[in-house]
Parts: C-alpha cells; structure tokens; sequence
C-alpha cells in the first residue's frame, strides 16, 4: 500500500510558482530542472513529520518499506485486519464491467495527529483501463499495414511509422537521439516482439531496457499496451532510448500506481508515457491526488508526461442520457492535472 503526505500551503504556493517559472524565458529558474532530492528537501514533508508517520504504521503492526526521495509518498504492506484496526474501514472484493478488484467500503480515517501532513491511503487495486488495440497484418509489397476489422463498423485505419511522419509532420531530423522515454506498465514484456516490429520496417535496432519495481508481474494481457506505446517510439523517435518501467498488482494497489512512482524517482527520462485511462471519479481521492502530485513532481525535474485520454476526451466519463455509466472511460489518470493537456503549467515545451 501507499500513504500520500501532504506539503504545506505554503510550499505547495512555491512548487506552482518554481514550475511555472521553469518554462519562462524570462525567469531565472528557466530550464533549471530539480533531482528528485532536491524536491524532497524543498517540497516533501519534513524529517521529523515523516518519523511520526513511519512510527505510527510500525506501531499498527505493518511492515514499513519505502520513503521515496520526494518525501511525499510512504510504502508499507499489512493484513486486511490491520488495515481496519488502523483506519477504520472494511476492505470487500468487487467485481465492475468484468474486472474484480478490492476497495475499501468507507474513507480510511487519520489520525488527528497525522491529519495536517498526510492526504490518504491507496486501499484499491482498481485498475485504469487500457487504450484499445487492433490487430494489423502487413503488405510486404506496398509497405502499407491494414487492419483485421472485427465488424463492418470498425473504421481504424492502420499507418506505417512512415505514414505517421507524413501525417503527423515529423522531420526526418527527429530522430529522438539523446532522449530518454519512460514507459509505465504492470506486466512484463517479451523484448523480442519489439525487435520485430523494427525488423519489418527496417528501424534501426534498439532494445528496451526492462526496469521492474519490487515483484515481476510476469507476461499479462496488459503486455499489449506496452507493445503498442514501446513500437509507437519506434516509428516516430527510433534513436530515443526506452526504459519500460513495470511493477505487481498488489491486493490493495495496482503496479501501474508503483511503476510510475519509480519512473519519477529514478529521473532518468526526459518523456514519461502513461498510456492507461480511467475516470477520475473512479479512481478515488487518493489515486487522483497520488498522480497530481507525481506528474507536478516530473515537471519540476524536467519530464514531460504523455497520458491516455481516449478517442472522447472526459466526455467519455459524463453518464448517457438515461443515467447510466458510460461502457468505455476516458479521463487520464493524472488527477485533474494532466501534463500535457495544461502545457502552459506542467508541460516541457521542446527546446
């Protein structure tokens, strides 16, 4: 599980003004991106407030496990009976649209005492719901791929990584050469499909370099995703380095939750690809806030974060006119505060 810690007014003031002064021309912070330790000291919590919350779950009986380097953020793992004893609420299986999870039945309650520096608890292993993938066969003659439509109304026309720089106006400079992309997922991959792909269309060769976070989460269907975003770098920046950051769904957090934080933490990407989408709604105050402050943390070191929002945009999470639940969701999982899609405040413009 984690517990989000929450900073003062006062410093969460000076974080929006360091970020926005970051991409100012004008300003003396321009480009003067922070290491996640330097975050820490200016915008975690203090030393002595994260003692009393490390104490306080070790007094509970849970195993204390990682303080990551923004001070923002507290690992720690328990029973389902420790959990009620020390925030008073019930943890139940639910199963939503074909997925089963666990959620907590009630908001977690704080103690006073931890209440001014700590926001929540992650106590769901809900998970977001993943872009749509399409099953494409090649012409070996023409170059040109086509889609295997499920049914007539399927219009997904498939694109080469050539068409895409057509398309999408790529230089031929733009190779990606010196970035480094982070790519955040919650199963492993099979590194030979990736090879594949920029075998058949002539990419120059480049292997991801697979970073997993605690437990393996071995080879799942959430592998498709990764394919797709790990390929889709391939045709449009083929030089740029990836590093694939994966994490285990856990009983009370999901992998995509852990492997983001590690993709941050370790600052070694200069494009952060989150490529899963859920309704804000859904997700939860804790979540919500967990990825608010990870993306604002990734623009003050410098990353700019690329997430899913699906086909509709946040329509797609308004319920339909005879009230019920829309099938597909299509909020980014960023909080409210989606880099990228408020690029004057969170955004890296390209030099």
């Amino acid at each position: 599980m984690l517990m989000m810690l929450k900073r003062s007014d006062a410093q969460q003031k000076a974080l929006d003004e360091l970020v926005a002064a970051q991409q100012d021309p004008k300003s003396a912070s321009y480009h003067k991106w922070l290491t996640p330790a330097q975050f820490g000291a200016q915008f975690g919590v203090a030393d002595a407030d994260v003692q009393a919350v490390t104490s306080y779950l070790a007094a509970q009986g849970f195993a204390v496990g990682r303080v990551f380097k923004s001070k923002m953020t507290v690992e720690f793992s328990g029973t389902t009976g420790q959990v009620r004893s020390a925030f008073r609420t019930q943890i139940h299986s639910y199963a939503v649209n074909g997925q089963t999870f666990h959620a907590n039945t009630s908001a977690p309650q704080i103690p006073g005492s931890l209440a001014p520096v700590v926001k929540g608890v992650t106590l769901s292993n809900y998970k977001s719901v993943q872009q749509v993938s399409r099953k494409m066969v090649l012409n070996p003659k023409t170059g040109r791929a086509h889609p295997l439509y499920d049914d007539v109304t399927n219009q997904a026309v498939a694109l080469s990584p050539g068409e895409l720089g057509v398309i999408y106006d790529i230089p031929g400079t733009a190779t990606g050469s010196g970035v480094t992309v982070g790519v955040i997922g919650d199963s492993n991959i099979n590194l030979a499909i990736p090879a594949n792909y920029r075998t058949l269309f002539k990419l120059p060769a480049s292997t991801p370099t697979v970073i997993v976070d605690g437990t393996d989460p071995g080879i799942n269907t959430d592998a498709n995703i990764a394919y797709g975003q790990i390929e889709l770098l391939a045709a449009t920046a083929p030089q740029a380095k990836v590093n694939f950051y994966t994490a285990a769904t856990t009983d009370l957090d999901t992998g995509l939750d852990f492997a983001a934080i590690r993709a941050v933490d370790d600052n070694e990407s200069q494009v952060l690809v989150f490529g899963f989408e859920g309704c804000e709604a859904n997700l939860g105050p804790s979540i919500n806030f967990l990825f608010g402050e990870l993306w604002q943390q990734a623009a003050a070191q410098g990353a700019s974060v690329i997430t899913g929002s699906g086909s509709g945009g946040g329509a797609g999470c308004d319920a339909s006119p005879n009230g019920t639940a829309p099938a597909r969701r299509r909020h980014p999982r960023t909080g409210g505060k989606g880099l990228c899609l408020d690029a004057l405040r969170y955004c890296r413009r390209p030099q």
